[in-house]
């Protein structure tokens, strides 16, 4: 087996990085059967990734299964592969399976694995990966510390996602755009209102994502006065005039304050939010503005106590274990 060989034929599975070149990929791969060099591992992890980043997910998992000697980036890319397309519990599995073999997890295998235990909500592999991100030192890597955050919001807990983003080093774009949406997603606009301030303090940039969260989360009566003092900001900014979705976000937030304002010309009310919960067998009911329940001076205090103690950066130390 020539080395010139074997880097033709990887040079030739490099280029198979869509559905639209498979068939190249097919013959590439039928000629180093022929040829008796499938068994080298450099071609056996190229024909892999090729496989993979045509979606072929099944033949990807065929060559994965009869190759004689997996390496690291073997294992990256079949985790990586299922979590792309979706097979959350496949990916978890495969990285049991690397786990056992006595491998450690690294920059590249993480971000899947936290994609996939939120997409199966498994939130308990959730965070036994993010122990292994702490553990490894591998938080300071920015598409780890943003998967992590991201986890914890895809799964409702925005307590944990706070402590996570407060503790990031840095705190780009993606970093406050998913705050920022997971505070308006969970109807907390004064939190989002916050988030979208101190973004904007620190000099970190928009772009088209941050505009329709931040105006989503202005949606609520008691932001939309703050969703206008953005606006000039929103307006200043260089997608204002080319993006589509910004221009609607605007176009909701304006149609939201005309039609509050018609049902007050009409003395009309609109039915306030509400949740509630069960403790003891008692059912405990929140309204939007509603101050009556006996515990509510008690409740409002403590709320704003974990708020300022969320908000500050180094509340939680980076060493903390989750």
């Amino acid at each position: 087996m020539s080395v010139r060989s074997v880097y033709q034929f990887s040079s030739l599975l490099r280029k198979c990085t869509t559905l639209s070149e498979i068939s190249h990929a097919r013959i590439t791969h039928a000629q180093t059967l022929v040829n008796g060099f499938i068994i080298n591992v450099t071609l056996q992890t190229d024909l892999l990734l090729a496989y993979s980043k045509c979606g072929l997910i099944q033949d990807a998992r065929k060559v994965f299964d009869r190759m004689s000697d997996r390496n690291m980036h073997s294992w990256n890319i079949m985790i990586a592969s299922y979590a792309q397309d979706s097979l959350y519990s496949d990916a978890i599995s495969v990285f049991d399976e690397f786990r056992k073999l006595g491998f450690r997890p690294d920059h590249f295998t993480l971000p899947p694995l936290l994609k996939a235990s939120a997409g199966v909500r498994e939130v308990y592999v959730g965070k036994v990966l993010h122990g292994w991100v702490i553990r490894l030192g591998l938080e300071d890597y920015v598409v780890v510390g943003t998967s992590v955050l991201e986890f914890y919001l895809k799964c409702g807990d925005l307590v944990d996602a706070r402590r996570v983003f407060n503790s990031m080093l840095w705190q780009d774009t993606v970093a406050c755009n998913l705050m920022i949406s997971g505070y308006a997603k969970a109807g907390l606009c004064a939190m989002a209102m916050s988030c979208f301030s101190n973004m904007i303090g620190k000099g970190v940039k928009m772009d088209s994502r941050t505009i329709p969260s931040i105006l989503n989360a202005c949606g609520g009566e008691g932001a939309l006065m703050r969703g206008k003092e953005v606006h000039g900001n929103i307006v200043r900014s260089p997608f204002f005039s080319t993006d589509v979705v910004i221009g609607n976000s605007l176009i909701n937030m304006d149609g939201v304050s005309t039609m509050r304002s018609k049902m007050k010309e009409l003395g009309l009310t609109k039915t306030p939010g509400c949740s509630w919960i069960t403790i003891a067998g008692v059912i405990h009911k929140f309204y939007q503005g509603d101050c009556s329940h006996p515990l509510a001076q008690v409740i409002a205090e403590m709320l704003g106590q974990m708020i300022t103690v969320l908000m500050l950066p180094d509340a939680f130390g980076r060493g903390n274990h989750i």
